[in-house]
C-alpha cells in the first residue's frame, strides 16, 4: 500500500517498510506486553532507538486502563529513559 498510494521516493518507502512490525494478541493477556518488551529490545538493538516508544492507543475505550497498565508492568512506561 506505500509502494501504491504514498507520496515520495522508493528509498523512504522501503526505509519505514524495513521498521514495521506486528504482534498479535489479546489486550488482557499479560505474556503478550513481555513479548512486545522482548520484541522491542531486539528493535532497540538493530536500530538504536534507546529506548524510546510511543504508544498510540486507538482503541476501544474499555481497554485504554488495561493495556496503559500491562505496559507498566512489562516495564515499558519508563519515564526517565528517552524522549
Amino acid at each position: 500500500a506505500l509502494r501504491s498510494f504514498g507520496h515520495g521516493d522508493g528509498d523512504r518507502t522501503d526505509w519505514l517498510a524495513g521498521r514495521m512490525t506486528y504482534l498479535q494478541g489479546e489486550f488482557g493477556d499479560a505474556s503478550l506486553y513481555e513479548k512486545l518488551a522482548s520484541a522491542l529490545a531486539e528493535i532497540d538493538t538493530k536500530n538504536r532507538t534507546a529506548g524510546n516508544y510511543l504508544f498510540y492507543l486507538a482503541t476501544p475505550p474499555q481497554s485504554f486502563v488495561t493495556i496503559p497498565s500491562n505496559l507498566h508492568r512489562a516495564g515499558l512506561l519508563k519515564e526517565d529513559a528517552g524522549w
